[in-house]
C-alpha cells in the first residue's frame, strides 16, 4: 500500500536539547520531531530524557496540527557510540506510555542490516498499536 505524503516548509525549527521540533517540515498535515543526533544520551539521565520529552511534547500543543506528530528517526544520522540500548528502552517504553495517542506514525529510515536487526529486538517490546504506527523505509531522503 503506497501513501501520498503532502510536505509543506513554510515555519521555523525550535530546539528542545534531545528532540527537535521541526516546524519547517509538516507531512500530510502532521509536524514533525527529530532525534537531535549531536546529544549523547550516555551523558543524560532516564529522567533528564523524559524530561526532554515532555517539554517537546509541550511545545507541540502551540502548533495548529491535531496534537499529533510523525516522530522521524534516521538511522544515517545515528552515532553508534552515543546507543544505549537500556536507555532506549526505556524511551520507547515512556513514550508509548504517556504518547502513544500523539504519535500518529514512526519513520525509521536508512538503516543497515545491523541496524535492522536491533530494530526487530526493539519491535518486541513494544505492544501492537505501536507497531502499527511504525513505517520501515530502508532508503529515504528527507
Amino acid at each position: 500500500m503506497s501513501e501520498t505524503v503532502n510536505i509543506d516548509t513554510s515555519i521555523n525549527k525550535t530546539v528542545s536539547s534531545l528532540l527537535l521540533f521541526d516546524k519547517s517540515l509538516v507531512i500530510n498535515g502532521y509536524p514533525t520531531v527529530r532525534i537531535n543526533y549531536d546529544i549523547n544520551i550516555n551523558n543524560l539521565t532516564i529522567d533528564d530524557i523524559k524530561t526532554n520529552i515532555d517539554k517537546t511534547m509541550f511545545d507541540l500543543k502551540d502548533t495548529k496540527s491535531t496534537n499529533k506528530f510523525i516522530l522521524l528517526l534516521d538511522f544515517n544520522s545515528v552515532n553508534k557510540t552515543n546507543l544505549n540500548i537500556s536507555k532506549f528502552k526505556a524511551i520507547i517504553m515512556y513514550v508509548q506510555e504517556k504518547y502513544l495517542d500523539k504519535l500518529y506514525k514512526c519513520i525509521i529510515y536508512n538503516y543497515t542490516r545491523l541496524w535492522k536487526f536491533i530494530i526487530d529486538m526493539l519491535m518486541n517490546v513494544i505492544d501492537e498499536e505501536s507497531k502499527n504506527k511504525i513505517i520501515l523505509k530502508k532508503d529515504l531522503e528527507l
